[in-house]
This record gives C-alpha cells, sequence and structure tokens, in this order.
C-alpha cells in the first residue's frame, strides 16, 4: 500500500525521515505547515513505534534542556 502520511508535527516527520520515509514536501492549512510524507504500510509501522522511540526520549531531553536555557538563574 502507497500514499502519503501527512502531518503538523516536525518532530514527527523528522523522525520519520530519520527511519527512511521519503520527505514529499510541505503544504499550508491555515497558519499551520503540514509535511507530506510517503505513506504506506511501513509509515504506519514507524508511527506506531514513535512514542516509544529512542529518539523520542532523546527529543523530551532536549526539550527539557532548551528549557533550562530560558530560565534565569539568580547569581548569588
Amino acid at each position: 500500500m502507497s500514499g502519503k502520511a501527512e502531518t503538523p508535527s516536525y518532530r514527527l516527520a523528522a523522525f520519520l525521515v530519520t527511519r527512511g520515509v521519503r520527505f514529499m514536501g510541505t503544504k499550508q492549512r491555515g497558519p499551520q505547515t503540514i509535511f507530506i510524507l510517503e505513506g504506506g504500510d511501513s509509515t504506519n509501522q514507524l508511527i506506531d513505534e514513535y512514542p516509544n522511540s529512542p529518539e523520542r526520549t532523546y527529543d523530551d531531553k532536549c526539550k527539557s534542556m532548551h528549557e533550562l536555557t530560558q530560565v534565569r538563574r539568580i547569581e548569588s
């Protein structure tokens, strides 16, 4: 089965591309950018793997580290 997969999530799109899914472009839906990727059974399987993937854990840690850069610390 082949087709298209669409997502507004740049993190999910990057995960899929990293795992070998072909990036086909973007489109606008109002103010939102939608990422278009090659669809199919293997893409669906990767989407199911995404929440528990090592990449997701890494991504969560990056977000946490980025949030720390936004905190102003009081020097003593």
